[in-house]
């Protein structure tokens, strides 16, 4: 077979999704003339929709010294490099295709949005202006000039074109789309939301807009309207998004009654039964209702045994049910339906990592690797496997190894953390910080988890002020960084520097609505006898934890430390409404009621 044919039998391929054996014929082609355009542009859209982007720029790259006579091959391959966001040579393959088909409106408009994202401003009104003289009638142009001007600040012309293409175009959806988002980005949430309305009223091909109004309701805080908005939705169409989005609402509302009757619902609406069971499995994982789940999966693999997706749920949930022996028997199913060895392989030692089947786990990296005789990667999963077996002063010794036989970067990396948390967990600080700040030289974008480790090590060494000194760096590069915070306050709090310490805290509940915190923020204030900030702290926690009988008692005692007695002695009420028989509030209405009478 020459290469037209196995060019064609590729695209014949494509065409009937058989994407395995369409890669096969484009490697073919590849291994007879390694600079075969169309193959690479092909293999390279292919592992795109893999979502295997750096393998895909790999193929794409080798075109960009090839011409070919085709311009929509030319074409695609711009739209490419776009799709990868490697913008200038999307522009320098555009140019190219543009050489030889001048007045084509979208490699214009594509170009235009490139110049958009790198705020070229007027490289993009210029080019957008050229696209519209050649497609007049075309909307598309006009609202992306409308984009350009939005990006520089001329709101009012932005608006103006949206208002021109909605009334010359007011059944389509794009404008009202454009100008709800000017809006929306300027947080003027009522206008937007009437732009919506607006497009409702033009017809059913608008629908859709029921959902963006319904987002608008949910960031103004009218969860009922929202719903509303879904319902009716819902009742117009079936679109398996839109039911996910309303179960997303409900599930924060913790309306599980009308959860339960969105699913029967989803299960009644046509061609979508196997959504639906999907995503009343779901619901029963963020219930705990395991058992549940696992037999919503069963009907699943039943009614749809060619399906792989609902093995791979399976497996998850008998994971989480510690139930190794059936995820194993359920992959060995899978293996006959699903092509995706390596995504099986990694699964595999998943279990049996969980199930602590070490040598079992050996064994299938040995089984691999006779076929792949790549070693580096080889000692690598035999050094991750030494970390879960706990053995940390062998990991070391294959990590040093591999350094010795690799100069690649990223694995070097790889090994050098593996190494470090090695030297962690052997509470040797000293040599971990020395490979993660290694890490940190070698790399160019600084990496915030590589500081907060380096202050976490200085912190188990006790040395609170070079900790903090590194959190720090961590938390100027992502300040919502949990455990960064929460170093910080312990570092903080071992220096007994109580007031910043409960600041930090403070940060994690009120910023990163971290709730669970409340009982070390509490304790810092108690720590530094801020009682009256203390009671102030502890009534706020009330709001997200009002049955909890602890917040009541630690009240009761900071309005002890304060002398205000009958205070002390309502708080004590409020917890024994929770719990009668707890003996502690028993002991400390006793202490109160001493000195109520004196």
């Amino acid at each position: 077979m020459n290469i037209e044919d196995m060019l064609v039998e590729a695209d014949k391929a494509l065409f009937n999704y058989e994407i395995k054996d369409a890669k096969i014929y484009l490697e073919s082609v590849l291994e007879m003339n390694p600079s075969n355009i169309e193959a690479l542009i092909k293999l390279s859209k292919i592992l795109m929709i893999q979502d295997k982007n750096e393998e895909a720029l790999k193929y794409i790259k080798q075109t960009e010294k090839l011409d070919s006579d085709n311009v929509d091959l030319l074409f695609e391959r711009a739209s490419i490099f776009q799709s990868l966001n490697q913008n200038e040579e999307a522009l320098k393959a555009y140019n190219l295709f543009l050489y030889k088909e001048p007045n084509n409106y979208f490699a214009k408009l594509n170009m235009g949005m490139i110049y958009i994202q790198q705020k070229k401003y007027k490289e993009a009104l210029n080019i957008i202006n050229e696209a519209i003289k050649i497609d007049p009638d075309n909307m598309l142009g006009y609202l992306d000039k409308s984009k350009v001007y939005e990006k520089t600040g001329k709101i009012s012309e932005a608006l103006k074109i949206c208002d021109e293409m909605i009334r010359l175009n007011p059944k389509e959806k794009e404008p009202y789309i454009r100008k709800s988002d000017i809006f929306l980005k300027r947080k003027e949430l009522n206008k937007a939301k009437e732009v919506c309305t607006e497009a409702i009223k033009q017809g059913e091909e608008n629908n859709i807009f029921y959902a963006l109004r319904a987002e608008v309701k949910y960031e103004q805080g009218d969860k009922e309207g929202a719903i509303e908005d879904y319902n009716i939705l819902i009742s117009i169409e079936d679109d398996p998004d839109i039911y996910e989005r309303m179960y997303e609402i409900l599930l924060e509302e913790g309306k599980y009654r009308d959860i339960e009757v969105l699913i029967i619902n989803y299960k009644n609406t046509k061609d979508l039964y196997e959504e639906a069971l999907n995503l009343e499995m779901k619901f029963s994982l963020q219930t705990g209702d395991i058992k549940r789940a696992k037999e919503i999966c069963k009907k699943l693999i039943q009614l749809y045994p060619d399906n792989g997706r609902n093995y791979y749920n399976y497996i998850f949930v008998l994971e989480l049910d510690n139930n190794y022996k059936e995820a194993l028997k359920v992959l060995k199913k899978l293996e006959k339906i699903d092509e995706d060895e390596e995504r099986q392989y990694k699964i595999k030692i998943k279990i049996l990592k969980l199930a602590k089947k070490y040598d079992e786990v050996q064994r299938e990296i040995d089984k691999k690797y006779i076929k792949d005789k790549d070693l580096i990667s080889k000692l690598e999963e035999e050094a991750y496997l030494l970390r879960d077996k706990k053995k940390y002063t062998l990991l070391i010794v294959v990590c040093e190894a591999i350094l010795e036989k690799t100069e690649n970067k990223e694995i070097r990396k790889r090994i050098k953390l593996e190494i470090a948390i090695g030297y962690f967990m052997k509470r040797e600080y000293d040599n971990s910080i020395k490979y993660y700040s290694e890490i940190l030289e070698e790399e160019t974008e600084k990496e915030a988890y590589l500081y907060r480790n380096i202050g976490l090590s200085y912190l188990k060494k006790k040395e609170y002020v070079k900790a903090i000194e590194n959190l720090d760096k961590a938390l100027e590069i992502d300040e919502s960084y949990l455990e960064a915070n929460a170093n910080k306050a312990e570092a903080l709090e071992k220096m007994k520097k109580y007031e910043e310490a409960f600041m930090v805290y403070e940060y994690m509940i009120k910023k990163l609505q971290k709730y669970s915190y409340y009982e070390e923020a509490y304790n810092m204030l108690k720590k530094s006898n801020n009682y009256k900030k203390a009671i102030e702290h502890l009534t706020e926690a009330e709001k997200y934890f009002s049955k909890e009988i602890r917040i009541y008692i630690e009240k009761a005692k900071m309005y002890y430390k304060i002398k205000e007695y009958e205070k002390a002695y309502e708080e004590l009420q409020k917890g024994k409404k929770i719990n009668p028989k707890s003996i502690e509030i028993k002991n400390e209405m006793e202490k109160i009621k001493i000195k109520l009478v004196k």
